[in-house]
């Protein structure tokens, strides 16, 4: 998670390559409590159990269905005549070749026996759809236990994961109608193969923000790029010139906010920008352990220090340095 701001803080600018990124001061930058995490995994759990049972249920069975051939041999006899008999007359062949059929449209039985007719075209769109949501979920399970097991779970964050199945399917239309028309505008449904679609679908899903900016590369390239807001975030930060300084490491929140004086309590950092070997201050004191997460989040183990707040400095290996002011509070 990035930009996480602390509650505190006022709103502020950094630089980030050539761009300027506002860390706003909006709600959800508090931790998500225990309610919250338990009501969001129970959303994905439904989720992924709904999803994968519509997409077995419309799955095209008849796929792979292997041809029925049906060979007669009628033999011709001759006792009366001691000549050998003719090839025309010895024996006759017939062969008919049965192929598998799907019927279109086929009725599927849902839930508690209601069904509908569903057409092949509804059927291979259906699929894509379902796939589509089924690799975004897959990508909010792993990103929420990994953010949940460091304990850096924002709230602000949980919008994001409750949407990003829909933005999964809704990229999986896009890019499924792109490439139907595109490279199989003649196709019909029944001779396509769904396993194809729906492996690129799940891909879309499981790299959404990735196939975002794919496609926004590719219409930028045909058409002219749109203006930027005035409070537009990049997608992607633009890296530095070669040469240039690393960009300076800024702190936006910790969790939590609050410590014994004795110390020896393990807390989050979330900002921008943090390096591998980096330090941690409390205050003027060294914290007892770090440890290197990500560039946007670290953890550090509170050392012993006398009641009252202080500034959490975090100093990369080059010396450059971020702070937050009045971040932590020890308590007696």
């Amino acid at each position: 998670m990035e930009n996480q701001p602390s509650q505190q803080q006022p709103s502020r600018e950094t630089a980030k390559g050539d761009q300027t990124i506002t860390v706003g001061t909006g709600p959800g930058a508090g931790a998500v409590n225990t309610a919250g995490i338990i009501l969001i995994s129970v959303y994905v759990v439904l989720l992924t159990l709904f999803a994968v049972y519509i997409l077995i249920k419309i799955w095209p069975h008849c796929i792979g269905a292997p041809s029925v051939t049906q060979t007669q041999t009628t033999v011709a006899t001759q006792p009366t005549d001691p000549k050998p008999a003719s090839p025309d007359t010895a024996a006759s062949t017939t062969t008919t070749s049965i192929e598998a059929q799907c019927k279109n449209p086929e009725w599927i039985e849902f839930f508690w026996g209601r069904g509908y007719w569903v057409w092949e075209e509804v059927r291979l769109l259906l699929i894509v759809i379902i796939a589509g949501v089924l690799g975004a979920l897959l990508h909010v399970i792993r990103s929420v236990f990994w953010y949940v097991g460091h304990r850096a779970f924002r709230a602000s964050w949980v919008l994001m994961y409750l949407l990003l199945p829909f933005t999964g399917a809704l990229l999986a239309i896009a890019f499924y109608l792109v490439i139907r028309g595109g490279f199989f505008p003649q196709a019909k449904a029944d001779e396509s193969n769904p396993i194809g679609f729906a492996a690129l679908a799940f891909l879309m899903g499981l790299f959404s923000a990735q196939a975002g900016l794919k496609l926004k590369q590719v219409f930028e390239t045909i058409f002219s790029p749109a203006p930027q807001g005035a409070n537009a975030k990049p997608e992607v930060p633009t890296a530095p010139a070669p040469g240039s300084p690393s960009p300076a490491p800024t702190v936006s929140a910790i969790s939590p906010t609050t410590g014994k004086t004795g110390g020896g309590e393990t807390v989050t950092i979330s900002g921008e920008n943090f390096a591998d070997g980096l330090a941690v201050l409390f205050g003027e004191a060294a914290a007892v352990a770090v440890t290197f997460i990500s560039s946007t989040t670290i953890t550090a183990v509170t050392p012993a220090h006398a009641a009252g707040s202080v500034d959490i400095v975090v100093t990369n290996k080059d010396n450059q340095i971020g702070k937050l002011l009045n971040g932590f509070t020890f308590e007696g």
